[in-house]
């Protein structure tokens, strides 16, 4: 084995490391002028500023995320031994604080772009909201915190 052979000291690997990384720079950079370029083009075609979401259904999905927020805490007080449960109410408030952040942006930006991204964001989190309650309801935890019979059926020694 000689002592300069380029397969044992890796110098192709080395030579070619920075070529890679200086190609991979090159291609980010022109990403980001064409995206640039292309808002431009967007905001100087004339292109209409969507509406903000409809305080209404900001309201209604705040409210959904209330109550999801109170079923998964009132659950988890029934349920102390259900770990996956209380880290669901431990989490809860931050989609409540997200979509307040969300709605909060989408109502303030005069950016067409950020407006649409705004509203398909507040949306997602108000249909998790509504997603996570149905789980709830089907894992057997009720909205008032007690807890479901299996089956469905109301069960009698909570009465």
């Amino acid at each position: 084995m000689r002592l300069h052979d380029r397969r044992y000291e890796g110098h192709c690997v080395v030579a070619r490391a920075p070529r890679h990384r200086a190609w991979f720079l090159v291609w980010v950079g022109i990403v980001v002028l064409s995206t640039g370029c292309s808002k431009r083009d967007s905001e100087s075609s004339g292109q209409a500023m969507p509406e903000p979401l409809d305080p209404a259904e900001a309201r209604r999905g705040t409210e959904a995320c209330d109550a999801y927020i109170e079923q998964v805490c009132n659950c988890a007080k029934t349920r102390p031994d259900d770990r996956e449960i209380g880290d669901l109410c431990h989490m809860a408030p931050a989609k409540q604080s997200s979509l307040a952040a969300v709605v909060e942006v989408n109502r303030t930006t005069s950016d067409a772009r950020e407006r649409y991204s705004t509203t398909r964001v507040a949306r997602r989190i108000i249909k998790s909201c509504i997603e996570e309650q149905s789980r709830l309801l089907a894992s057997g935890c009720r909205p008032g915190g007690s807890r479901a019979s299996p089956g469905g059926r109301q069960n009698t020694s909570d009465r």
